[in-house]
């Protein structure tokens, strides 16, 4: 009996093994010494964010529309959306479809006029900021509090206006992201995947940016 039971609970332990979902070593385009390695390994395992495909993770590709929304709907613990409409151009079996519903519904991001979600559109720095913005401001509480009334301390900080000013301000307040070596933040750029996982993870575990990486 003994030994049917140690046997049974190898098996349980074999099994939640391979259970566990992709983690930064299985990518063979995430090396151990890169400066994202951990937060893919985290970000992956918790299920935030997926693979490419195959083995890769493609790091320096530009976070997609769809991979933004989909993160923080698992931030969220994937709850489900109240409507039970869709986006022209998301199937009804995307794995990320409740994800963009939900997104619109909590006011985090919003589809377009025509009807669609865009979802491989790729995310600019200042959009990550400020849908990571809105997601703590109903999820999290921890928002400015008011509008930012001071300068951005980005040599570029003109070219940010409106409510991503507060976008800006709060991600560069909590070390979630604090711009480049350069001073710039550079708004306009697409935030890679490498950049949404780092950021994701400083998030979530109110990490501030160590080591000279900057994102």
């Amino acid at each position: 009996m003994k030994k049917r039971m140690i046997a049974l609970l190898l098996a349980a332990c074999l099994g939640a093994m391979l259970a566990l979902p992709a983690c930064a070593e299985e990518f063979s385009d995430v090396p151990e010494d890169a400066w994202y390695y951990q937060a893919v390994g985290r970000v992956t395992r918790d299920g935030w964010m997926t693979g490419s495909g195959g083995d890769a993770f493609s790091p320096d590709s530009a976070a997609a529309r769809w991979t933004v929304v989909y993160a923080l709907w698992n931030l969220r613990g994937r709850p489900a959306a109240v409507a039970a409409r869709a986006f022209s151009d998301i199937p009804e079996n995307a794995e990320y479809a409740q994800a963009a519903v939900w997104a619109c519904e909590n006011y985090v991001a919003f589809g377009f006029d025509d009807g669609t979600f865009r979802p491989e559109a790729p995310v600019t720095r200042i959009q990550f900021a400020l849908f990571l913005y809105r997601y703590d401001k109903w999820f999290g509480g921890r928002g400015l509090g008011g509008v930012w009334s001071g300068p951005l301390p980005f040599t570029d900080g003109a070219a940010i206006t409106g409510d991503m000013t507060d976008a800006a301000a709060w991600t560069n307040l909590h070390g979630i992201m604090t711009g480049y070596s350069d001073g710039s933040f550079r708004p306009g750029r697409s935030v890679s995947r490498a950049e949404a996982a780092v950021a994701l993870v400083r998030y979530w575990t109110d990490l501030q940016p160590a080591g000279g990486v900057t994102v």
